[in-house]
């Protein structure tokens, strides 16, 4: 993952463990603006006796305003792991994540996301919540690790050193029956 650096928005005890931006993958719809506006522009100049200048200005208007919107959101676009939050910053707009409120947090890849090794990490923060969506993470499977690993030692630390967590472990028969073994009727 990304290289962490020192924030002075940090807490005194907190560090960053991982900082980074959206996959380049993201890039894409802008990248095919502008192979469309290409395009656009070869047949126009094909068809037309319009000069090359006027044309290549005009297709460069239009793409800015198309696809400089996906380029600058993804520029603006960071995720921050700290040893206390999941800090997630989209142009002037911040989300700060507690490690301690988050309950469950897990990886969604489609097909060509896995081919380029990207993925959205979803991070659910109490039961019944709605899951708040880290898209185009790198290495999602990678970073989902580096989030228990990071929540499980801010827990410990909350506990003051302890081993454990306090809550009830139910344990579920896997063929769907009671704890005991026996079947559901």
């Amino acid at each position: 993952m990304a290289h962490a650096r020192p924030s002075r928005r940090l807490a005194p005890d907190e560090r960053t463990v991982d900082r980074f931006r959206p996959h380049w993958t993201a890039l894409l719809p802008a990248i095919a603006w502008a192979m469309l506006l290409a395009a656009v522009c070869g047949a126009v100049l094909a068809a037309t006796p319009l000069a090359w200048p006027l044309v290549t200005l005009c297709a460069a208007a239009v793409w800015a305003l198309l696809a400089g919107r996906s380029m600058t959101r993804w520029a603006r676009r960071r995720v921050t792991l700290t040893t206390h939050r999941l800090r997630l910053r989209a142009g002037g707009q911040h989300r700060d994540l507690p490690l301690e409120t988050i309950t469950d947090a897990w990886y969604e890849q489609r097909l060509r996301d896995r081919l380029t090794g990207v993925g959205d990490v979803l991070v659910v923060l109490g039961e019944g919540a709605t899951p708040v969506r880290v898209a185009d993470v790198p290495d999602p499977s990678g970073f989902l690790g580096e989030l228990t690993d990071t929540q499980q030692a801010r827990r410990t630390a909350l506990l003051g050193g302890a081993d454990h967590l306090d809550v009830e472990v139910v344990d579920e028969a896997p063929d769907g029956g009671d704890r005991d073994g026996r079947p559901w009727r």
